[in-house]
């Protein structure tokens, strides 16, 4: 997973990080 995705996936679901 691309860090930019990483990023995105976190502002969206900040309260559920997707770790690689």
């Amino acid at each position: 997973m691309d860090e930019r995705q990483q990023l995105a996936e976190l502002r969206v679901c900040p309260s559920r990080p997707r770790v690689r």
